[in-house]
């Protein structure tokens, strides 16, 4: 537990305070990002990919830090060279441990673009164990989601420094789906701002079953009530015991099993079909 005193809580409040104030302009209209201030942000539309090399700690736990760097580098730096080729604001490209963040500006990027750079992705990290004989055994796993929103841009950083970083909830969303999908994943989101052709060709949707109770309405309601009620209720009120409470027997609730549509495994192999329809390798 850190013990305050008056000191320290005024140094922290201080430091606190100062860019608190930087940032009271909030949400600027009509500036672009190189016109923002200290603290100033301005909204805009992003396509989010995110690549991430799973499991690659646990991989290369035994290996030399060389070894490492190396990987490091030669996958994190190709993952940007293909983003950026399609599109990915490379102001705004981040390196997160062993992941690559992206965002694809939406006013100028076409989601077919986002979907080809998520699978040349996944081709760089199943390639990575052919770099040299120490990594020939070893088997590289991607994890990639594709997701759409509206982050914030804002300056920020200390010192006088204006990095221009993207931030938001979306990004939330990204780190929460990452945790618990595998190899590929376009959210619903991401997919709305596709066409139905590419939804049906590049996209495969995923559907969770959900248990719902069926209602029944105020007239079945009643009659139900009326047909559950025994002889020996009916006996008593027709002998004129009103008093005595009429129960209806219980009706166990009835359900029915509806598709939920949770999001979009990314097809592969139709996803590259169209990179050679298009001769993208030519």
């Amino acid at each position: 537990m850190i013990n305050y005193n008056k000191k320290s809580s005024n140094f922290i409040d201080l430091i606190l305070n100062k860019y608190y104030s930087e940032s009271t302009k909030g949400i600027i209209e009509g500036k672009y990002p190189s016109q923002l201030t200290r603290g100033e942000g301005i909204e805009s539309e992003y396509f989010i990919s995110k690549i991430d090399l799973s499991g690659s700690t646990l991989i290369l736990r035994n290996k030399k830090p060389s070894t490492y760097l190396k990987l490091a580098h030669a996958f994190l730096s190709s993952v940007d060279h293909i983003t950026r080729k399609f599109g990915a604001d490379g102001a705004q490209v981040e390196y997160s441990g062993d992941s690559v963040l992206s965002y694809f500006p939406v006013s100028k990027c076409d989601p077919i673009n986002v979907i080809c750079s998520a699978y040349l992705s996944r081709v760089i990290v199943l390639r990575l164990c052919n770099l040299d004989s120490t990594l020939n055994q070893l088997k590289f796993r991607s994890k990639i989601v594709l997701h759409f929103g509206k982050l914030i841009l804002s300056k920020i950083g200390p010192w006088g420094d204006g990095n221009l970083i993207a931030i938001g909830h979306p990004l939330h969303v990204v780190a929460k789906i990452e945790k618990s999908i595998d190899i590929g994943w376009a959210t619903i989101e991401f997919a709305k701002h596709t066409n139905s052709k590419i939804r049906l060709r590049m996209l495969k949707a995923q559907y969770l079953d959900k248990k719902v109770e069926i209602i029944p309405n105020i007239e079945t309601q009643i009659k139900d009530s009326i047909q559950s009620l025994t002889q020996q209720n009916i006996a008593s009120f027709l002998l004129g015991n009103i008093n005595r409470p009429i129960t209806p027997k219980p009706k166990e609730p009835q359900y029915r099993i509806e598709k939920e549509l949770i999001g979009y495994k990314l097809n592969w192999y139709n996803i590259n079909k169209y990179l050679h329809e298009i001769n993208f390798y030519d």
